[in-house]
């Protein structure tokens, strides 16, 4: 599993490569820990699923736990490229009301700099 993880306009973009299942997905949440970590007071995370294939409940679990540390400091979580496999976890867990998701980076990137 990698992660390629940059920064733009004050958003930071992590982007998984591979599945995020069994042990990728405990190294997804430190990955997010150590990002959660070095961030401002209000962070903005974008995560673009592109070349993640499939996610497990863990996984989701991160997405969660990241959502309920940042957004009560003002922060934001979207999502883009999820794949249908990734849509449908989120569906049957019925948190499709918890994570913004946008066509692309560009569309993310403003409406997370703008709100």
């Amino acid at each position: 599993m990698e992660f390629n993880i940059r920064h733009r306009a004050g958003v930071t973009i992590f982007s998984p490569s591979g599945e995020i299942i069994g042990d990728a997905s405990r190294e997804f949440r430190e990955v997010v820990a150590e990002q959660l970590a070095s961030t401002s007071e209000a962070p903005k995370f974008l995560f673009d699923f592109a070349t993640a294939p499939m996610m497990d409940s863990t996984g989701l679990g991160v997405l969660i736990g990241t959502c309920s540390t940042i957004m009560p400091k003002g922060g934001q979580v979207a999502l883009i490229n999820p794949s249908s496999k990734i849509n449908t976890l989120i569906a049957a867990s019925k948190l499709t009301a918890m994570f913004e998701q946008y066509s692309n980076e560009d569309e993310a990137i403003a409406a997370l700099t703008t709100g």
